[in-house]
């Protein structure tokens, strides 16, 4: 007889044993095809969501081939709107039944049935899924009397919801708990632990939603404003309305283009900028076209704390080696002439803007250039750009960026759209405002 037993029994310590498994893992099971059916409900909401197979079987397809459940989704009773302001965004209601399916099913996940003694827990589950089944109504009665379409999709998520509320009501231990199951289940702990985890994947899905809605509406916008900005007549009137402006040009900085041009374009450019070397491209192609009527010159505006005085260039943002690049550009034209002065442009261009671990006698051999003749001519080079830097900050470019281009006086923010160009040349306008200084 062992000390401290004098009955004779050893003690066995009690034994968890979880109640009506079957009836856990069947609520578990029907809380994931919940979420998944929500899930494909969320992406049939979708602006633009393209009709699937799957969508096909599971909806049908209403008149005009549109998918049945879709008429019931777009209608106001398909999403909730986040504010009363007309035009506010809009939540699915189908992403707040993915985080309802989410919340019971890690119920029964991680705590599933009670014990006797513990069944007052249960009252949580039961008041969630009371409250879901209410809903449930509620939209099934819409659908029945108020948009009398029906979406089949919706009505299994709102069948499965029903048999969750079953599953829920057959979870109680309605009989007297069995001798084996001595351990009392949940504890306050696990129940605290499991009502957390629900709230916060609740409001994960929340805020997934609203990330991808406010994302959409954002996407929706820069659509909208690109395809603004990118209208030619838009593009017109907003170079319409530009104030005229001297651009004063010097007699060492020819144009490229014919004389007689219709349009007489000057772009502000970086060398290390990728949108001015796609300006530059765009404008090369057209002054090359005899037919354009189009003639232009480039100058310097370097991001770049060597030339040019304002802050934020000598940072991260700044074009470490924009300055050395236009200042290339400028002596091979002392040295060389406009020819040259193509040709190293170009070159410069080409790098698309590494110029890292090159210096100016590499880029004068790459050109065909006396690299000691390109380095004598350096300091008046420098002297020019530093002339186009102070040009360009009195036109304000600092604040709108490079490229900057001006057509006819008047600067031209369509100059990547080829339609706009056509317009400017059907106006038959000249540039009065360019004038050539000594």
């Amino acid at each position: 007889m062992a000390d401290g037993d004098p009955a004779g029994v050893h003690s066995v310590p009690p034994r968890f044993v979880q109640p009506r498994p079957l009836v856990r893992w069947a609520a578990l099971a029907t809380a994931v095809a919940g979420w998944g059916l929500c899930l494909l409900l969320t992406q049939a909401s979708l602006p633009g969501a393209r009709q699937t197979p799957l969508l096909d079987t599971l909806c049908g397809r209403g008149e005009g081939g549109t998918g049945g459940c879709r008429g019931v989704l777009a209608s106001a009773y398909g999403s909730v709107p986040l504010s009363r302001q007309e035009g506010s965004l809009r939540l699915p209601v189908s992403i707040l039944g993915m985080g309802y399916f989410a919340s019971v099913g890690l119920w029964f996940l991680f705590i599933g049935p009670p014990t006797r003694s513990r069944a007052a827990w249960h009252a949580l589950l039961l008041a969630l899924v009371l409250v879901g089944a209410g809903v449930s109504i509620f939209y099934v009665r819409v659908m029945a009397t108020t948009l009398r379409e029906w979406c089949p999709l919706c009505v299994a998520v709102h069948g499965l919801n029903g048999l969750l509320l079953l599953l829920a009501l057959l979870s109680l231990p309605w009989r007297k708990a069995s001798a084996s199951a001595l351990v009392p289940h949940p504890s306050a702990r696990l129940v605290a632990a499991t009502v957390t985890a629900s709230i916060l994947i609740a409001f994960a899905h929340v805020a997934a939603a609203l990330t991808f809605v406010i994302g959409g509406q954002a996407q929706r916008l820069s659509d909208a404003y690109r395809r603004v900005v990118e209208d030619p007549d838009y593009a017109v009137w907003n170079w319409e309305r530009q104030p005229a402006v001297e651009l004063p040009t010097r007699d060492s900085a020819a144009f490229t283009g014919p004389a007689d041009a219709r349009l007489t374009v000057v772009v502000f450019s970086d060398f290390q900028c990728p949108r001015c070397r796609a300006a530059h491209t765009a404008l090369s192609n057209l002054a090359a076209d005899p037919n354009a009527s189009v003639r232009f010159a480039m100058r310097h505006f370097p991001l770049d704390a060597a030339c040019n005085d304002d802050p934020r260039y000598g940072g991260p943002g700044g074009h470490v080696d924009a300055c050395r690049a236009a200042r290339a550009v400028e002596a091979a034209r002392l040295v060389g002439g406009e020819a040259a002065a193509w040709r190293m442009t170009e070159h410069l261009f080409s790098k698309r803007g590494n110029l890292v671990g090159e210096d100016e006698a590499t880029w004068a051999a790459a050109i065909g250039l006396d690299a000691s003749e390109l380095a004598a001519a350096l300091p008046r080079a420098a002297a020019l750009v530093a002339e186009d830097v102070a040009l360009g900050r009195r036109l304000g470019i600092h604040e709108v960026g490079v490229p900057m281009v001006f057509v006819n006086g008047r600067r031209f923010d369509g100059w990547s759209v080829a339609a706009a160009w056509d317009r400017l040349r059907e106006r038959g306008e000249r540039g009065p405002t360019t004038r050539q200084t000594e």
